[in-house]
């Protein structure tokens, strides 16, 4: 998360302040929230020092700017993994009031830099973590052909463009794809700016659309976005008993998947931001 900060009129808009005062009750003090200035960030975030420590308030956004996101499905991932050493410590999720309230866990990989980025323990620790969410297999799921309906119901309703409806096509035939392999926890969204190093413990944040799903598509994330190779992936568990062959086929699928949700999940965003 950055550490800019900017104190400004949002404060004082009724939605905002209303959740603002409900967080400083919960505190049981009044705080000075500065708006954090976040790039590519659907929610809007505040950062106070409190009473525990370095805090963060998010006010969660409409389901028009956070498309596709459940909040009773993050609130019960949350839960299952509280205590996890990789888990952002929350302090309450009113996620039906629209906040959540965290420890401040410090800079994202993004903001660190490649040096922190490209660390061999911040690998190794990145590679303990997909490993044990790999070992979740009991769970909330997510429930990807609920978000196809959802992408096909809003394309539809804004007439979108024949490309936008082709890849939409392209997506519900790659998830038909998928073979019929055990479904894990998974985060679906591990970039950089996702995960941060808190006195050298990697945290992983913004598990909005986490839930019981495909492991290999935070596999193929993690190909993308971080310093990995294929043969570093050998080692966790939903690779065991799997030929060389069958991996690659698998992690090929899965980045086909995620680049046509990110292209869906732009459209949307184009379409709602006009």
């Amino acid at each position: 998360m950055s550490d800019t900060l900017q104190s400004e009129e949002p404060t004082q808009r009724p939605f905002v302040a209303e959740r603002l005062r409900a967080a400083d009750a919960f505190l049981g003090e009044e705080m000075d929230w500065g708006l954090m200035l976040e790039s590519g960030h659907s929610n809007m975030l505040f950062r106070a020092q409190g009473p525990q420590g370095d805090l963060v308030l998010r006010i969660n956004a409409s389901s028009l700017r956070a498309f596709g996101v459940d909040r009773r499905l993050e609130a019960d991932v949350l839960r299952v993994i509280q205590g996890a050493r990789w888990a952002p410590r929350v302090l309450c999720n009113a996620w039906r009031e629209g906040w959540l309230l965290m420890a401040h866990h410090g800079a994202s990989l993004t903001e660190a830099g490649a040096q922190d980025t490209a660390s061999q323990q911040t690998v190794r620790q990145l590679l303990a973590f997909v490993a044990d969410l790999q070992r979740i297999t009991e769970g909330p799921a997510f429930d990807y052909q609920a978000l196809m309906a959802l992408y096909r119901r809003r394309l539809q309703e804004r007439a979108a463009a024949a490309v936008h409806q082709a890849c939409l096509q392209q997506l519900e035939d790659a998830f038909s794809a998928i073979p019929n392999d055990i479904m894990t926890l998974t985060h679906h969204d591990l970039h950089s700016g996702n995960l941060c190093l808190d006195q050298g413990q990697l945290i992983v944040l913004d598990w909005e659309y986490a839930g019981l799903g495909w492991p290999w598509l935070d596999m193929a994330s993690l190909l993308q976005h971080h310093d990995l190779e294929a043969n570093d992936l050998y080692v966790l568990p939903v690779c065991a008993n799997l030929s060389a062959t069958e991996i690659q086929q698998r992690l090929h699928l899965a980045a086909h998947i995620n680049q046509l949700l990110e292209q869906l999940w732009f459209a949307v965003r184009e379409e709602q931001t006009g």
